[in-house]
C-alpha cells in the first residue's frame, strides 16, 4: 500500500499522557469512500468541546473520512459539528445493560466499558471497514500516514503513552507516573 499524501507534512500529532489511539481493521478493503480510515470517540457531553476539536483536526488533515461522536448522556438539544461528524447516543449502538452500566462505573470508566460496542457497531452494522479510536483530548496536527501504513500490515494497532524514553528532568510525567498509570490507556 502506498502512503498517502498529506497536507501538512512538517506537524505532529501530540499524544498526551493519559491517551491513547487504537486502531482496528476488520478487513484490508475499505468500505468508505474516503481512502482514510473513519474515526471516532466516546464523550459526556461536558467534553463536547473537546471532541469538536479532535473531529475537525482529524477531518481537516484526512478529507473526506467520517467521525463518530458517542455521548454517554446523550448528545445536547442543538448540538452541531459538521456533516462529516455523526453524533451518537448509547441506543443507537443498541447496548445491552446500558442502564445498569451507568451504577456501576463513573463517567471516565462508562466511556471506556463501552468502547468495544461502538467499535464493533461501527465494524459491523454500520459498514466501516477501518476504524481509529481517539481519547477526546487528542489534537491532530498532520496527516497520519504511519497510520496508514501500519493498517495495511496489521489488525489491531496500540499506540503507547510514550515512544521514547523519558529523561530524569524532574518534570513530570515522571517513569513512576508512567508505572502507575500504565503503558496504555484505559
Amino acid at each position: 500500500m502506498q502512503p498517502i499524501p498529506c497536507r501538512d507534512d512538517a506537524c505532529n500529532i501530540r499524544l498526551r499522557t493519559q491517551t491513547l489511539a487504537a486502531i482496528h481493521q476488520v478487513d484490508r478493503v475499505s468500505t468508505n469512500r474516503s481512502a482514510f480510515a473513519s474515526a471516532c470517540t466516546i464523550i459526556a457531553s461536558n467534553y463536547a468541546s473537546h471532541a469538536r476539536i479532535l473531529a475537525n483536526s482529524y477531518l481537516e488533515h484526512h478529507p473526506g473520512a467520517k467521525f463518530y461522536v458517542l455521548f454517554v448522556d446523550g448528545a445536547p438539544d442543538g448540538i452541531e459539528f459538521g456533516s462529516e461528524v455523526h453524533l451518537l447516543s448509547p441506543e443507537d449502538l443498541g447496548l445491552r445493560d446500558f442502564f445498569q452500566l451507568c451504577f456501576k462505573y463513573s463517567i471516565t470508566e462508562l466511556c471506556t466499558a463501552v468502547k468495544p460496542g461502538l467499535l464493533s457497531w461501527l465494524l459491523t452494522a454500520h459498514g466501516e471497514g477501518q476504524i481509529v479510536y481517539f481519547d477526546p483530548d487528542i489534537l491532530v496536527t498532520r496527516c497520519l500516514t504511519e497510520m496508514t501504513l501500519a493498517l495495511a500490515d496489521n489488525d489491531i494497532v496500540v499506540i503507547p503513552h510514550l515512544l521514547d524514553p523519558i529523561p530524569p528532568d524532574g518534570c513530570k510525567p515522571t517513569e513512576q507516573d508512567i508505572l502507575i498509570a500504565g503503558a496504555y490507556n484505559l
